[in-house]
């Protein structure tokens, strides 16, 4: 029973779904690199815990700026930043004047509250100006940009793209609590030049939250003076989500500087496991399609692949016996590691508490033998040949269509026209011949047989190379309460 041909081809067919889900996780690995798609996400993830829409995510806060060099350039009327968002009003005038004049006797001063919200009013009412960007030096403003200006962006695209384009033009002046984070020397370690790391440690994410927070400053002093230095930073925050989650973390429990620490790690974490499942649903997508897409190249039919397993008992036998040997312990731990690449791809992306799966799993030169001795195109091809054949008057000479479709009359057919007999038998790919007369015929008379094929290897291939090795593996252990009749003999010949 547990040695049953129906069971061998169940087995057969997971240890082609492990292959395919095997190709699906490569490409997918490479289009991750490609498109830098965890760095994506994650830069997406902590965006979105430090800015926490919706309490303007576009607009200017006074944290998002440095206020005393701000007020400084305000003050200069020929400056080109205070060129671009227009004349200041009387009210915010008088606050920069007396500003001036604290600088002049203190140049350690720090610009009033009052001031700071005010000119964070100011800039906010520039990003809706539509032609705010002709005002603007775009010499520190990145291409990406300068595409999107170019977009003419309305409503809130106009503000996301205007704020994008002030913190690129002035990243010495105007800020968020997200470029900051990802501006700073800790984070900055963590990726290539130029590019946003992929991973982000919760405990680097907390020291550097707090370093931003405390403006650069050392915490310095006994334990409840440094507490009480992180409050006072957390409490000069503007009103937003952000202000609000770290004062939460603080209300309990929070009675050391390690214990906040701990806290904010913990936020993190939390937030991280949401954009794991971001990244988990965008990669499934891709996975459905890349999975479509490998299983017409390689043409793997489901129904096709169970028929050759069952009427070829030798290849039946052959399958099983190299999928065995991939569910050995030597032979397991290199296809294991390979196949929980997908299921690492989310903690790298969030926390990169595990970085061994960044490299892509690839198939050995036996798999892939395995894998194209029960899928391609050869009998497709052949098919085409035959329409090919039969449609070249040069080839069939004087037979008529009837004799051309039978069977029976090939060797006719043969003595008749030996070139017709050698494109007859062929089976090499068309190539250019694909888009000959003849393949919308050839093209409805093979896709319809293998649709449904398609369709259940797909479905079958998108969930995954993890699911199939522990499927396969389960499949193995009960096979393994029996033993095959050839088992049994090389058994008797080691006695």
């Amino acid at each position: 029973m547990f040695n049953s041909s129906v069971l061998d081809v169940a087995i057969g067919l997971i240890f082609v779904y492990l292959l395919l889900g095997l190709m699906c996780t490569t490409v997918n690995e490479w289009l991750a690199q490609l498109f830098n798609t965890r760095a994506a996400t994650l830069r997406e993830g902590i965006r979105r815990l430090l800015h926490a829409p919706p309490d303007g995510t576009y607009l200017i806060r006074p944290i998002d700026f440095d206020a005393a060099a701000l007020a400084k350039r305000l003050n200069k009327a020929d400056d080109k930043l205070t060129l671009a968002i227009g004349p200041c009003d009387a009210d915010l005038q008088s606050m920069l004047t007396q500003f001036a004049t604290d600088l002049a006797a203190n140049p350690n001063a720090q610009p009033p509250t009052a001031l700071a919200a005010a000119m964070a009013d100011k800039l906010s009412a520039a990003l809706s100006q539509p032609g705010f960007h002709q005002k603007i030096d775009d010499s520190k403003v990145t291409p990406e940009t300068k595409a999107e200006i170019a977009k003419q962006p309305k409503g809130n695209d106009l503000l996301r793209v205007n704020r994008a384009l002030l913190s690129e033009a002035y990243p010495d002046e105007i800020t968020s609590l997200s470029d900051s984070f990802y501006n700073h020397p800790l984070i900055k370690s963590l990726g290539r030049p130029g590019k946003h790391p992929s991973y982000v440690p919760s405990k680097t994410f907390s020291l550097t939250l707090l370093d931003i927070l405390a403006k650069g400053q050392a915490i310095t002093g006994t334990g409840e003076q440094r507490l009480a230095q992180i409050k006072t930073s957390i409490e000069s925050l503007p009103d937003s989500d952000v202000k609000k989650s770290l004062q939460a973390l603080l209300m309990d429990g929070s009675d050391s500087v390690d214990k906040v620490g701990e806290k904010i790690e913990g936020w993190f974490n939390d937030s991280m496991d949401r954009v794991s499942g971001w990244y988990k649903n965008r990669v499934q997508v891709w996975t459905v399609i890349i999975a479509s897409i490998v299983t017409i190249l390689v043409n793997a039919d489901t129904i096709q692949i169970a028929q050759k397993l069952m009427i070829n008992p030798a290849l039946r036998d052959k399958i099983v016996q190299d999928a065995k040997t991939a569910t050995e312990p030597n032979h397991g731990q290199t296809t294991s590691g390979q196949t929980t690449s997908g299921q690492t791809t989310s903690g790298q992306t969030t926390s990169g508490q595990t970085t061994s799966g960044q490299t892509a799993p690839t198939l050995t030169a036996q798999q892939k033998a395995d894998l194209s001795s029960l899928t391609g195109w050869t009998d497709e091809f052949r098919t085409f040949h035959h329409f090919d054949a039969c449609a070249d008057q040069k080839l069939r000479g004087d037979l008529s269509e009837a004799d051309c479709r039978a069977e029976s009359d090939r060797e006719a057919e043969a003595n008749a026209n030996p070139k017709f007999v050698a494109a007859w038998s062929s089976n090499a790919f068309p190539g250019t011949h694909l888009l000959s007369r003849v393949a919308v015929p050839w093209f409805w008379a093979v896709v319809p047989a293998h649709l449904v094929g398609w369709i259940l290897t797909a479905i079958a291939a998108s969930l995954g190379a993890p699911f199939w090795f522990d499927t396969l593996n389960k499949f193995m252990n009960v096979r393994a309460a029996g033993t095959s009749p050839t088992e049994k003999g090389s058994d008797k010949s080691k006695l």
